[in-house]
């Protein structure tokens, strides 16, 4: 029996991101729910075609720091203690994880991006991160625009709409 591939585990810096992305940016000045609620559904997007958990870490503003609202299916989304940077609960989930080369830290934060490159896990810089989600959503949206619809696919179309008629 084939061993099951091991899941890449993705722990992203989430100010950091925000603070990054042209876009979020301002949002964030405006309303800072909106800006994280627009980051997460981009990475929803992102990774929802990939096989990976997904920790994004925002500073804390609260006791809670296990799951909340902000979550998705594809995006657990986390808070460090009140008063607490997100950095600790980050390096946290590296410490705790039993196979660090499984893990990608997405932060520009020099301490956060040389804490998970001497743990031995994989860093991504912010900056570098967002352009490969800018590639992705242009890639998938050229995709979507340049499907011609084959033979086949054309008559189950019209078979299913013939049936409603």
């Amino acid at each position: 029996m084939p061993k099951a591939t091991p899941i890449e585990i993705f722990v992203i810096d989430g100010y950091n991101l925000v603070h990054k992305s042209s876009v979020l940016k301002k949002i964030i000045d405006e309303d800072l729910n909106i800006a994280r609620e627009k980051l997460i559904l981009q990475l929803d997007n992102f990774f929802s075609s990939k096989r990976a958990s997904v920790y994004v870490v925002f500073d804390g503003n609260s006791d809670l720091t296990y799951l909340n609202s902000y979550s998705t299916p594809n995006i657990r989304v986390l808070f460090s203690k009140k008063n607490q940077k997100a950095d600790i609960l980050i390096k946290k989930i590296i410490d705790e994880s039993k196979n660090k080369s499984l893990i990608t830290v997405i932060s520009s934060d020099h301490e956060v991006y040389q804490y998970a490159k001497v743990s031995r896990c994989k860093a991504i810089k912010s900056e570098e991160f967002l352009k490969k989600m800018k590639t992705y959503t242009i890639d998938y949206e050229n995709k979507v625009k340049n499907h011609n619809l084959t033979e086949d696919e054309i008559n189950f179309w019209k078979n299913i709409f013939k049936a409603k008629e």
